[in-house]
């Protein structure tokens, strides 16, 4: 006899807090599922500080520093090295001004596109039949 599973207040609570969803504050919005790495701000940030950058590092690329928004006001978050990761491209956090409102875009590793196509030269997956086949 099978016996069923009784899930705890706290496991549910816990799992509902992870799911993606709307935030908004008086002054930010997160948009999320579809952009989790996109805030919204209503107030302009400062403009950035001026960085002097270490001596590089070999197998590391520089981070520039930027200014974040912890929700009530921007801090400063220095600039630094990160690891490399191959066949990967760094790219920087931003902000992005658009009708009254400031856009920020996390940084994040892409694909890094002079890496040659790990299928070759063929456009089309190898693993799915052609139309008409």
């Amino acid at each position: 006899m099978l016996k069923a599973k009784s899930w705890s207040p706290l496991l549910i609570a816990t799992g509902l807090a992870a799911l993606p969803a709307w935030s908004e504050t008086s002054s930010a919005i997160i948009l999320s599922p579809a952009q989790p790495e996109v805030l919204i701000v209503q107030t302009a940030p400062p403009a950035p500080r001026v960085e002097v950058i270490p001596a590089a590092r070999e197998g590391y690329v520089w981070a520039p520093g930027y200014w974040n928004w912890n929700g009530t006001s921007y801090v400063w978050v220095d600039g630094r090295y990160l690891q490399d990761q191959s066949g990967a491209v760094y790219v920087a956090p931003r902000w992005e001004a658009s009708n009254g409102r400031y856009a920020f875009y996390g940084e994040r590793w892409e694909k890094d596109p002079s890496q040659p196509n790990p299928l070759g030269n063929a456009k089309a997956n190898p693993l799915q039949p052609s139309p008409g086949q």
